[in-house]
């Protein structure tokens, strides 16, 4: 039986790259993006959302949640750059960074979780980044956010420890992708 992905972020960068690689190895990818025309694949379902507007997330995944209950794997790794001297940002940029970077990745493992699960073996998995790690000059914004996420995951890997839900948080350093191009 074929397996199935949820994956956002899928459109570019990183997930782009998962994307290609679970769609050749014959899985069926639920890719969350914002531009859902960057695969035309059988197997590759797109569903346009803007993760960083949090109070849509919900209203948008419910449903989709209810047609696809086997899902057997998630990818949480839509992300945006925003580097720079935290002085030099505005609230809106400091907030809107949080909740795409942040608070996203903690809405959709709510919705997420209880499909999860119910399978018979499944995974959660987060993309951080080696800022979650090591905070870096003009990154406070971007590694505030990574490592929350860490912590939120490491936190979610013990509650989840006697369910059949695999937690991993992955923290890949610089890869040549469109993410630095701004």
């Amino acid at each position: 039986m074929k397996k199935t992905v949820l994956l956002t972020g899928s459109s570019s960068g990183i997930g782009k790259a998962i994307c290609d690689l679970l769609l050749q190895n014959n899985f069926h990818v639920i890719g969350v993006c914002r531009h859902p025309d960057c695969f035309d694949h059988k197997h590759y379902t797109p569903i346009v959302c803007d993760l960083s507007k949090v109070a849509q997330i919900e209203q948008i995944f419910k449903p989709l949640l209810k047609n696809h209950l086997m899902i057997d794997v998630a990818i949480l790794n839509a992300g945006v750059p925003i580097f720079g001297f935290i002085e030099q940002q505005s609230v809106k940029t400091i907030v809107n960074a949080i909740e795409m970077n942040l608070t996203s990745h903690l809405i959709l493992s709510r919705l997420l979780l209880p499909i999860l699960k119910r399978q018979q073996r499944s995974h959660l998995i987060f993309m951080g980044s080696e800022s979650a790690l090591q905070g870096g000059q003009q990154g406070s914004l971007y590694c505030a956010a990574k490592f929350g996420l860490r912590g939120f995951a490491q936190s979610l890997r013990q509650e989840c420890a006697h369910s059949n839900v695999y937690i991993s948080p992955i923290h890949p350093g610089m890869v040549k992708t469109s993410f630095f191009d701004n």
